[in-house]
C-alpha cells in the first residue's frame, strides 16, 4: 500500500510478505480431465482480462466457474487453447488455479475457567481496556464454529466460496468442519468471560468465509473470492492464515488483495511455515497489500518453521498457541497461521478506535517491539498492542 508516494515497505526500508500450511500439493489436481470441447484435456485456470478479454475466455471455455469485480475469471479451458489466450492483448494473464492448504493438530480439551493464552499476554492485549467493539473482521479460512461457547454472539454473517465446482458437494455457509478457522477466530475475538480463553479483541464481530474444505484444501480462486467478498461487505480487517506456494500462480491473489485494500480493508496474512529458509515467504503474506506475519515462541525466539525474507512485516507468538476448537473444545496449534490472528485482533482494535487502514498499518509496524531479531525474521519487531493503541 502507498504512504506519501512510497510503498509501506519502502517507508520502513528495512522490511523486505499458514496455517500450518503446505502449499501446492496433490490433494486437488489442476487438470479437470478430458472433457474439453474438442475432446482433449482441460485445465482450470484463473484469467485476468482487459476490455474484450472476457468474451474471448467465455468463447474458449468449457465452463466459466466464477467472475470477479477485479476483471478476472475462473474457467475450465482446453489445454490447447491456453497459449493462444496468453498471447492476446486483452488477456493480462492465464495461470493454472493453484492449491492452498491448511494443516495443524493438537489435543482437544475442555476449559472450565478462563485463561489468557501466553500469546495474548505477551503482546499486551490483556493490559488494554479496548475490546474492538464495532469492528468487523473476516476470517477467510475453513469456517468458524459459531456454536463454541467462547464465540457465541461474536460471529456475524457467514459465507462459503468453496463449493460444488471444487468438492462435488455444496459446502455449508461459514460452518467449520476442520477446526483451523475456529482456532484462528478464537485468537482474534474469543469472549472475555468466566471460561475458556480470551482473544485479542473480545468485542469484535468476526465473519466466517469458508474458502477451504474439511480437509483444509482449496484453490487460489476460492481464497480470492473470499477476499473480494470481504471488500464487498465493507469489513475492516481480514485474516488470511493460508498460503499458496505456486510462484507463478498468485496474480489473481494479488488482484484480489489490491481490490480489497483499495476499498479500505486491512489484510493480515501468514508468512508461511517453510523455515528454516530465506526468501521463502508465500502469497498472500508476501504481497505488498498485506501485512505479513512471522512467528515467535514463548521465549521470543523465531519459530524454526517460520518463513523468513522480504515480506515479513511483523511477528507474533505462533508456537503452542491455545485457542478454540470445534464443539466446546480447546487445543494448541503452531504455525504462522496462529501468529497472524494476534495481529488481526490488534488491527481490529485500532479500526474500532477510529484509525483508517493506513494509520492502522503504520501504528502496528512503527510501535512493534524490538526483540533483537533480523528484519528478515520478524520485520518491524514483535506486536505490541498497548504501544499501538497509544495516541
Amino acid at each position: 500500500m502507498r504512504q506519501g508516494g512510497r510503498s509501506r515497505r519502502a517507508v520502513l526500508q528495512a522490511i523486505g510478505a499458514g496455517t500450518t500450511a503446505v502449499g501446492l500439493g496433490a490433494g486437488l489436481g489442476a487438470a479437470d480431465g478430458r472433457d474439453g470441447r474438442d475432446g482433449g484435456a482441460t485445465t482450470r485456470v484463473n484469467v485476468g482480462v482487459r476490455p474484450g478479454g472476457e468474451q474471448a475466455i467465455r468463447a474458449a471455455a468449457a465452463t466459466v466457474h466464477r467472475t470477479y469485480a477485479f476483471d478476472a475469471l475462473t474457467a475450465t479451458v482446453p489445454e490447447v487453447a491456453i497459449p493462444d489466450l496468453r498471447s492476446r492483448d486483452d488477456v493480462r494473464y492465464v495461470e493454472v488455479d493453484g492449491e492452498v492448504r491448511v494443516d495443524g493438530s493438537g489435543p482437544v480439551e475442555s476449559e472450565d475457567t478462563q485463561t489468557a493464552p501466553y500469546g495474548i499476554e505477551r503482546v499486551g492485549a490483556t493490559a488494554v481496556d479496548a475490546t474492538g467493539e464495532g469492528a468487523h473482521v473476516g476470517v477467510v479460512d475453513t469456517g468458524i464454529d459459531a456454536t463454541h461457547p467462547d464465540l457465541l454472539g461474536r460471529v456475524g454473517e457467514s459465507f462459503t466460496t468453496v463449493g460444488s465446482w471444487v468438492t462435488g458437494a455444496a459446502a455449508p455457509a461459514g460452518q467449520d468442519d476442520n477446526g483451523h478457522g475456529t482456532h484462528v477466530a478464537g485468537t482474534v475475538g474469543a469472549t472475555d468471560d468466566s471460561g475458556g480463553v480470551v482473544g485479542v479483541a473480545p468485542g469484535v464481530t468476526v465473519h466466517a468465509v469458508k474458502a477451504l474444505t474439511a480437509a483444509g484444501v482449496g484453490y487460489n480462486a476460492d481464497l480470492a473470492r473470499g477476499v473480494e467478498l470481504a471488500a464487498e461487505q465493507g469489513w475492516d480487517v481480514v485474516n488470511l492464515s493460508v498460503e499458496t506456494t505456486a510462484a507463478s500462480g498468485t496474480r489473481m491473489l494479488r488482484d484480489a488483495c489490491a481490490f480489497a485494500r483499495e476499498r479500505g480493508v486491512v489484510l493480515v496474512a501468514a508468512a508461511g511455515n517453510y523455515g528454516p529458509c530465506s526468501d521463502c515467504v508465500a502469497a498472500p503474506g508476501k504481497l505488498p497489500t498485506t501485512i505479513g506475519v512471522g512467528a515467535t515462541d514463548a521465549d521470543d525466539d523465531v519459530a524454526g518453521f517460520s518463513s523468513t525474507g522480504p515480506g515479513v512485516d511483523i511477528a507474533a507468538p505462533g508456537v503452542d498457541v491455545r485457542s478454540t476448537d470445534l464443539g466446546a473444545g480447546y487445543t494448541e496449534k503452531s504455525g504462522t497461521s496462529m501468529a497472524t490472528p494476534h495481529v488481526t485482533g490488534a488491527a481490529a482494535l485500532l479500526r474500532a478506535a477510529g484509525h483508517d487502514p493506513a494509520r492502522t498499518e503504520e501504528r502496528l509496524l512503527y510501535t512493534a517491539e524490538d526483540i533483537g531479531r533480523e528484519v528478515a525474521e520478524t520485520g518491524a519487531g514483535l506486536l505490541d498492542v498497548p504501544a499501538a493503541l497509544q495516541r
